[in-house]
């Protein structure tokens, strides 16, 4: 699927980033109702900070491995200008979760409190699509030399 044509790589980027947000927001309702992890963090006395320390990259971690198909696709279409399309990829995504925040300019002053919604909206997807890259590119193409009995 590499394809040479920028244009055509960039709507297929802005494609993929808005069936990968719509199918994450799918996949978190159905995580979000049956993850006992919140469940027993509060039973082993987990509140406010602890709590949210530990739920965080719990959460990073889950949408990471949530974010590998996508990644993958994104590492297929021309890795040299992987960059491009993450951005072109995120955007879609971001601008539907952070709409309300873009409408109303005032929301940004309370910047603290999106903070970690917006990081968790935008790290994970080019985190696992660098690991993909290594992965997609695999080791360098050496033809294999017999070892010389000595």
């Amino acid at each position: 699927m590499k394809l040479h044509t920028f244009p055509v790589s960039i709507l297929l980027a802005a494609l993929i980033g808005a069936a990968h947000t719509y199918l994450l927001i799918l996949a978190w309702v159905y995580i979000g109702l049956f993850t006992p992890l919140p469940g027993w963090l509060i039973s082993h006395g987990l509140r406010g900070a602890s709590f949210y320390g530990v739920l965080y990259p719990a959460d990073l971690l889950t949408n990471t491995l949530l974010c590998v198909p996508a990644a993958y696709l994104l590492c297929r279409l021309r890795p040299a200008r992987l960059w491009t399309y993450l951005a072109v990829a995120l955007l879609p995504g971001f601008l539907w979760q952070y709409r309300l925040v873009l409408a109303q300019p005032a929301l940004v002053l309370e910047w603290q409190a999106l903070l970690p919604g917006a990081l968790m909206a935008l790290l994970p997807l080019p985190l696992t699509s660098l690991i993909m890259r290594r992965v997609v590119a695999g080791p360098a193409n050496r033809p294999i030399q017999p070892e010389l009995a000595g």
